[in-house]
């Protein structure tokens, strides 16, 4: 690794001064401190930035030379330059730091499958790898190439991309009606297989862009989705829908906001006001077909065949609404052809809203049936647009004409697009041999999914506000690399994790911490925690509930039964993500998503700790693990501790099987006697799955409410926590009007009435009651039972305890399922560590 000079450590950090060019002829005079003590910061940024000119030996022979004089340019606008380095450990700008030991081979090989696949390794590539004599990066490759092999590679990595593409399987929060897009997941499984099938990046960025204009399979005509997939807009708002593609395509492949130029030129940046509409009169060139193609059929079959059925006779009825409103409209020889512009002329409010909800039907079947043909998000040629310069981004006010063209910091005088929109044309701008950002702005980010942190921080922005990245040189031979392997992203990747720098572990002396606490050195690995997708895909793998199949339509993964498809698979609505989806940092798709955030709340424990669906898993690992050791083996791949045994025996000897897993129980008053409920399911506690039980007839309590029977009064009982003196409060509701009501009471568990009310049909009343004092462990009842005709007695009530105004139990937010087995707990236990959680 190549030791810092005395100049560039005077200058660490500063953002301007070469951090780390091994090229580096020139010293200062002057210290930074002495500069700055003058009152002339301003002037040491000017001289930082033209003290590093350099001889380079530039990666493409015709790429433009730097200028003799003058400051020189920004270096993410020059090209990556081509060293002697041959290797990524002799290119790291190092410090004094020591670089601490490899980690051993049992943690690289969770750490080389849960970064290439979100999983763990099966424990026959466990014995596999593990019992393997080789060492070093001869062992690495080994691990590397059987990891990239897995289709799960293409799943977990198409994940990343699709932050990028700001991909949802909705148009909007604002937009209600048709709100799906049917065919998004078209091009998620794309990415996938673009991944898997290792696409060199610079045609995967092609096919985004232009795969209509190129000679590829129909089946590539769903990258087109990348472009398709953003933002949809309430009343069109066509140029919003533009906007978002430049920023997708600049931001996501080279890493430049040139959206900020929309308005004004770009406030830092060498990028005018014209650039952008030059770029937008490239995407106004081109739209959305009225049919999208379709890339390919289902095998006939019976569903196929009722799918098209119902299809064609949804699909009619849109046709016969506008006929008999509108008595001259003919119906085209195509009934899917709908001419949603002529539809809205012709026909009144009313009638346009019921023209809109019958194409919802015909949207909805295609966007939920399996046997729907599968169709690209695709594009088509228009007739060329000319473009012009908006005022202040005002549509309604052209000015300056302007071409199609590239940006003008990376073009030649005169050099415009000629071909129709000029699509292709600026696909393959976006990775030619004058390009100096594309290959450095992938390569950073696969450095940033390898190792848990970017070489620029800003993987988004590499414009003149984004700082010289200390490891500069490292980043270049990255981008390099890339290059000269015909853009093989496998490649690269395999590339970083056999050097020595990413096999390291990431325990360190408390020294390397307090020096370089950001790892800028890269002396040791980071510390890697799972994300939301990786977590709950290794929690249903550990649980054996993991189903492994690919593709096809998405699925609602936060809602019961919690199907055990990989994450990745998820409905994303835009705006309205599941609140797994919240509390885990998924990122939102109203925009390009270049690095996620990570936060570690308390809110996190407490929703998995409460979570039906870790409830779920945790069961299924203790139905196959039956005894302490295998739960450990299965969860944590290891077996348990000595220590770690014997603590489990006494924490388990003190656990017990509660009917409930909360501070609330549910069940029924009998003889005055409370009997739990002997089943729990269908998200209520009642006899069976199917009411009327044939023993407990209607008996059950919900999350809302419930129903008593004549004999038999229902009951949810809470139990204090600690002690104390709390108010009661809430609202029953006997909504239906047929019986003669309902009384509700709130009881001590010794059977002494608090409280009292009688709720006649289609009424509610307050249930309010003060001053209640409790001790540690008591029980309060909340008691519904029949004035004698227990018909339509169907009631709402939503119980809550305050301790002042602190609310300390809502029957409502609080309403759980049965408790967890001692050996589920443990399971559970396990799956919430911080060894499952994280890496190493």
């Amino acid at each position: 690794m190549r030791e810092k000079t005395k100049v560039e450590d005077q200058f660490h950090g500063n953002g301007y001064a070469d951090q780390g060019s091994p090229f580096s002829k020139i010293r200062l005079n002057l210290s930074k401190e002495s500069l700055e003590s003058l009152g002339i910061s301003l002037v040491l940024r000017v001289l930082s930035l033209s003290l590093t000119t350099t001889v380079f030996a530039v990666a493409f022979p015709d790429a433009p030379k730097p200028k003799k004089a003058g400051p020189e340019p920004h270096w993410a606008f020059q090209m990556p330059v081509k060293t002697e380095v041959r290797s990524i450990d002799d290119a790291i700008f190092s410090s004094e730091l020591e670089p601490v030991p490899p980690a051993s081979k049992e943690v690289l090989l969770r750490r080389v499958f849960h970064v290439l696949t979100g999983l763990l390794p099966t424990e026959a590539q466990r014995q596999k790898f593990l019992g393997d004599s080789r060492s070093g990066s001869e062992w690495m490759k080994a691990v590397t190439e059987e990891a990239l092999a897995d289709p799960a590679f293409g799943e977990r990595w198409a994940r990343h991309w699709l932050d990028v593409a700001r991909y949802a399987d909705t148009k909007s929060a604002a937009i209600i009606r048709n709100e799906n897009y049917p065919y998004a997941y078209t091009y998620r499984d794309w990415v996938v297989g673009a991944f898997n099938r290792d696409l060199p990046f610079d045609q995967f960025a092609h096919l985004q862009i232009a795969a209509d204009l190129m000679d590829v399979p129909k089946s590539d005509l769903a990258a087109l989705g990348f472009l398709n997939i953003g933002r949809a807009y309430q009343g069109g708002q066509h140029h919003l829908v533009i906007g978002d593609q430049i920023d997708v395509t600049m931001r996501g492949f080279m890493g430049l906001t040139v959206a900020c130029a929309r308005c004004h030129d770009h406030k830092s940046d060498p990028i005018p006001t014209a650039d952008y509409y030059s770029l937008h009169a490239v995407f106004a060139s081109s739209r959305v077909p009225k049919k999208l193609p379709i890339i390919s059929e289902p095998e006939d079959s019976l569903g196929y065949r009722d799918f098209k059925k119902k299809r064609r006779e949804l699909a009619q009825k849109v046709h016969q609404h506008v006929k008999g409103l509108v008595p001259e409209y003919e119906i085209p020889e195509d009934v899917f052809d709908f001419d949603i512009g002529k539809a809205n002329r012709k026909l009144d409010q009313k009638g346009r809203e019921q023209f809109h909800v019958l194409i919802g039907n015909v949207a909805t079947l295609e966007a939920t049936s399996p046997f729907a043909p599968a169709r690209a998000m695709s594009l088509i040629e228009g007739n060329p647009r000319k473009g012009f310069i908006f005022d202040r981004g005002n549509p309604n006010a052209r000015g300056e004409e302007v071409p199609r063209r590239f940006l003008k910091i990376f073009r030649k005088e005169g050099e415009v697009f000629t071909h129709k929109s000029g699509r292709l044309e600026l696909a393959h701008r976006l990775t030619d041999h004058r390009n100096p950002l594309t290959a450095r702005v992938w390569a950073n980010r696969v450095w940033m999914h390898l190792t848990g942190s970017p070489l620029v921080d800003s993987p988004g922005d590499f414009g003149v506000e984004c700082a010289k990245p200390l490891q500069l040189p490292l980043l270049d031979y990255l981008a390099v690399f890339l290059i000269e392997n015909d853009w093989s992203s496998k490649a690269l990747i395999t590339h970083i994790m056999t050097s020595d720098t990413w096999q390291r572990s990431s325990q360190a002396p408390t020294r390397h911490f307090e020096i370089d606490p950001e790892n800028r050195y890269l002396a040791r690995a980071n510390r890697k925690r799972k994300d939301l997708e990786s977590w709950r895909d290794t929690a249903l793998q550990v649980s054996r509930r993991l189903d492994r199949k690919m593709g096809g339509l998405p699925i609602e993964i936060d809602n019961p039964p919690y199907p055990p498809r990989r994450t990745l698979y998820g409905k994303i609505r835009r705006g309205y993500l599941p609140s797994l989806m919240r509390a885990f940092d998924f990122p939102g798709s109203e925009e390009a998503s270049m690095k996620r955030t990570e936060t570690i709340t308390p809110m996190q424990a407490l929703y998995l700790m409460n979570s039906p669906f870790l409830h779920q898993e945790a069961r299924a690992v203790a139905k196959h693990a039956k005894t302490i050791p295998a739960i450990y083996e299965a969860v944590l791949q290891r077996p348990p501790a000595e220590s770690e045994l014997i603590a489990t025996r006494a924490w388990l000897s003190q656990r017990k099987e509660h009917h409930s897993a909360g501070a609330w129980e549910y069940g029924y008053l009998l003889g005055g006697k409370f009997h739990h409920f002997p089943f729990a399911g269908q998200g209520r506690w009642s006899g069976s799955k199917v009411l009327p039980d044939a023993k407990l007839g209607w008996l059950h309590w919900n999350r809302d409410g419930g129903h008593p029977e004549a004999d038999k009064a229902v009951v949810t009982s809470w139990t204090a926590p600690e002690n104390l003196t709390v108010r009661f409060d809430g609202t029953l509701n006997r909504p239906s009007e047929h019986g003669n009501g309902i009384t509700g009471k709130l009881m001590r568990s010794n059977g002494e009435i608090l409280a009292e009310w009688s709720v006649a049909p289609t009424s509610k009343k307050r249930t309010r009651y003060h001053n209640i004092s409790i001790k540690k462990g008591e029980k309060l009842w909340c008691v519904v039972d029949s004035m004698g005709n227990q018909d339509s007695d169907s009631f709402h009530w939503d119980p809550k305890f305050f301790d002042g105004e602190r609310e300390i139990a809502n029957a409502v937010t609080d309403f759980t399922g049965p408790s967890l087995p001692p050996r589920a707990q443990l399971a559970q236990a396990l799956l919430l560590s911080n060894e499952f959680f994280y890496l190493d």
